[in-house]
């Protein structure tokens, strides 16, 4: 299994030092620490990323809230926040941007590490819920197109239409092979000039 790739946002450069050598004792990648929020945006953009530590209270225009609403409407990841304050402001703007935990410092190694999976396997869980539902409306969409008197060509574009609805798939294709083997229909979404290829 890959490692989880782990963003750290925080001002203060010992503390982040310290989450770093902690998360990579434990087996994580740390791909980077930043000190702004802007500069995690910009992370997030370039560089695949599993999990953000996010410091709420930053050395910066931009706090880590307002921040990690930024990166949920780019990219769906878990966010963790890290804060040495706790008032119910700082709680209900941490809570806007629908976090996968609130630690407060100073936290312990095993507290951090917990709340790292838990947030890894919810994110997981939750992903796998939603391509689960997706392909149950997929396969809804086509039964429906069973029963229509439709010739299988266009049956089978349809299909391949409804497998790249977001939000799993880019392409899609499907291959009926005759008795020999050899391929005698087919039909693609996605893929275009790469079909002939592949198939």
């Amino acid at each position: 299994m890959s490692k989880i790739k782990i963003l750290i946002v925080e001002d203060e450069a010992d503390i982040g030092e310290s989450i770093k050598l902690t998360l990579e004792e434990r087996g994580y990648s740390v791909i980077n620490i930043v000190a702004t929020g802007e500069e995690a945006i910009d992370i997030i953009k370039s560089t695949e990323v599993n999990l953000v530590l996010m410091d709420i209270v930053l050395n910066s225009e931009m706090p880590g809230t307002v921040a990690a609403k930024h990166i949920k409407t780019y990219i769906d990841i878990p966010i963790i926040f890290l804060s040495a304050y706790f008032n119910e402001y700082t709680l209900e703007q941490a809570k806007a941007s629908q976090p996968f935990g609130y630690i407060l410092k100073p936290f312990n190694e095993r507290e951090l590490y917990a709340t790292i999976e838990m947030a890894v396997y919810r994110d997981r869980m939750e992903k796998e819920k939603a391509r689960v539902h997706h392909l149950l409306e997929v396969s809804n969409k086509i039964y429906s197109h069973l029963n229509k008197n439709m010739n299988r060509t266009d049956l089978l574009s349809i299909i391949c239409k409804n497998f790249t609805a977001p939000p799993d798939y880019c392409a899609s294709f499907i291959l009926l092979l005759d008795d020999m083997n050899n391929i005698s229909e087919s039909a693609e979404e996605g893929l275009e000039e790469n079909f002939s290829a592949l198939s």
